[in-house]
């Protein structure tokens, strides 16, 4: 699926109602009315695809073909057969003109399939393989510039701006997302990066990493989004500099959750087999403020005083963490021959003198009782 720069028109590449010896169907329809302007057919496989600035034509991707279609627009109300898919169309026709073979072979460089394809000002393009190489056609299907950058890619987005950055001419601003997770922001024209955008700090300890999985700018250039392999999202809207909104993935496998006693706004931490998280209470629903990983063995047990979470571990260790930040505190004198399965704090108020108690059980039905100094929280 592609919008055009208006959001007046959307292209949809699936299926052939009938069968066309294995071809897609190419489906341009207008919007808000959801009418089929043009209907064509195309070979399946198709990886990426993406409309001019001018909404005047637009481009698809396979992994070894790229096709340039422009729309022609006509006032007659009786349908009109496009000579190009000899199939009949509502308002305009579609004419395919795809890259001559061995021009293709020489943008892939050796057999590498393509990924992504972004369409930019008077009628260039951008095709990058998924092993990273980035091209530039012209629109004489002419080669202009070039970079390889020596890694995966996943997407690939074309601006006249992009979070304010602007390029000297009118080329635009091009975004290459590389599956590594970082955002390459590059001069159309030169291919030159000028920004580098780079992920937020890890949320989850539990996530394989962060792979980007998808890459989005908003048409006005405004906004950038990305999705990463955690299902994590991220928004920057000033480059360079942080990302402004972060949307942080689903924790998988919580294990057990403890309000923190004495809070203004409530709030709760959770731990998964390997790490903690500390969530807050907002009115716009759960807001995660910190996480980190347990270190060692697999967690068994928690507990939150105040300003101190204890974690239990299979190999009977018990470790005490600041709130909300999650330092390591002292490490404690005794420790548990098994599992944790249960710990518990003593009630404690900061004026009221009392010592701060927590009390740990193994399985084996051994008990240990801590008393924590609570004079210096540093």
């Amino acid at each position: 699926l592609a919008w055009d720069s208006r959001s007046a028109m959307l292209v949809s590449v699936g299926e052939a109602e009938q069968d066309q010896a294995g071809d897609h169907q190419v489906i341009l329809w207008s919007w808000p009315q959801a009418v089929q302007l043009a209907v064509a057919s195309c070979p399946s496989g198709l990886v990426d695809l993406a409309f001019s600035p001018d909404s005047s034509a637009f481009v698809t991707l396979s992994a070894s073909l790229v096709s340039r279609w422009g729309i022609s627009k006509h006032e007659s109300v009786a349908p009109v057969l496009s000579s190009s898919s000899g199939v009949a169309s509502h308002g305009c026709s579609l004419h395919c003109r795809s890259l001559p073979t061995d021009f293709v072979a020489l943008l892939q460089d050796e057999g590498r399939r393509f990924i992504a394809v972004a369409f930019g000002a008077s009628s260039v393009l951008y095709v990058v393989t998924r092993q990273g190489l980035l091209n530039t056609v012209l629109p004489q299907d002419q080669l202009g510039a070039s970079v390889d950058f020596g890694q995966p890619v996943c997407s690939l987005a074309w601006r006249s701006q992009l979070c304010g950055i602007r390029a000297q001419g009118s080329a635009g601003m091009l975004a290459c997302a590389l599956a590594t997770g970082s955002v390459q922001i590059l001069d159309a024209d030169t291919l030159i990066a000028v920004a580098n955008v780079v992920p937020p700090e890890q949320a989850f300890p539990d996530s394989p990493g962060f792979a980007t999985v998808a890459m989005s700018a908003s048409h006005d250039g405004e906004s950038l989004w990305l999705l990463y392999a955690d299902a994590s999202l991220a928004r920057w809207r000033q480059l360079p500099g942080a990302a402004d909104l972060v949307l942080p993935g689903p924790v998988a496998g919580i294990q057990d959750a403890q309000c923190i006693p004495g809070r203004c706004l409530p709030q709760v931490v959770t731990t998964t087999h390997r790490s903690l998280h500390l969530w807050t209470a907002t009115p716009s629903g759960l807001r995660l403020d910190a996480a980190a990983t347990a270190g060692g063995a697999a967690v068994s047990a928690l507990a939150c005083s105040a300003w101190i979470a204890a974690c239990g571990t299979v190999s009977g260790e018990v470790k005490l963490l600041t709130l909300p930040g999650f330092n390591a505190l002292q490490q404690l004198p005794e420790s548990h021959d098994c599992e944790v399965v249960s710990l518990c704090f003593s009630p404690w108020k900061p004026a009221s003198g009392a010592p701060l108690l927590l009390a740990s059980g193994a399985r084996d039905g051994t008990a240990l009782l801590f008393q924590i100094d609570v004079r210096d929280r540093k």
